[in-house]
């Protein structure tokens, strides 16, 4: 999948592109990141045998929020 070659850096094959995700909306991009994020806390809550639910939603909320406002899908041209 990936290879390497002498004084090349990772080569990515452009099957794994992110061009599915630059084409969401701005809205839907950021309630992706929110979502992402507040399954991400809750993993790692389980994983530790700790209640995490506050803290996911709140990440998740904050993401999405922050992601809205700065417009973080936005490419520069």
């Amino acid at each position: 999948m990936f290879s390497v070659q002498q004084n090349e850096i990772w080569s990515v094959p452009d099957s794994c592109t992110d061009d599915w995700a630059r084409g969401l909306s701005r809205l839907r991009y950021a309630l992706l990141t929110g979502v992402i994020a507040t399954a991400s806390v809750l993993v790692v809550g389980v994983l530790f045998n700790t209640s995490t639910t506050f803290q996911a939603v709140t990440m998740g909320v904050t993401m999405a929020a922050l992601y809205y406002a700065f417009d973080m899908n936005a490419r520069a041209d």
